[in-house]
């Protein structure tokens, strides 16, 4: 999805940036699910943090709208299949396997859209 700007000249695509938060930091699945965003076609990963002490992952990634709910989904079919909430030893209590997933315009998208997104 690409917009272009007439005043300018420029285009611009439009962005969303993704923060998912996963109630587990096992280095296994840092990698599984790194993977997966990664090699969801331009989804790119920006930044990810393993807390071993809150038994927390996050992870944030940036792309299109369509390419960033395909990310989304592709780590949250791993939680769903890795993830055993019985096992969780962090000091926070989560809400499940998979805490949060976070949409936030990033690049000439609307907050209205992002929400849109997640529902």
């Amino acid at each position: 999805a690409v917009v272009s700007t007439q005043s300018t000249g420029l285009v611009m695509e439009r962005l969303v940036y993704c923060v998912a938060i996963v109630s587990d930091s096992r280095q296994d699945l840092v990698e599984s699910i790194t993977e997966a965003i990664c090699h969801t076609d331009s989804c790119i990963l920006v930044h990810v943090h393993a807390d071993k002490g809150a038994d927390r992952l996050v992870v944030s990634f940036v792309g299109s709208p369509t390419t960033v709910i395909e990310g989304a989904l592709n780590a949250a079919v791993i939680v769903h299949r890795t993830v055993d909430m019985r096992y969780h030893k962090g000091v926070l209590n989560p809400v499940g396997a998979l805490h949060g997933v976070i949409f936030t315009p990033f690049s000439n998208m609307e907050q209205e859209e992002c929400e849109d997104i997640a529902n």
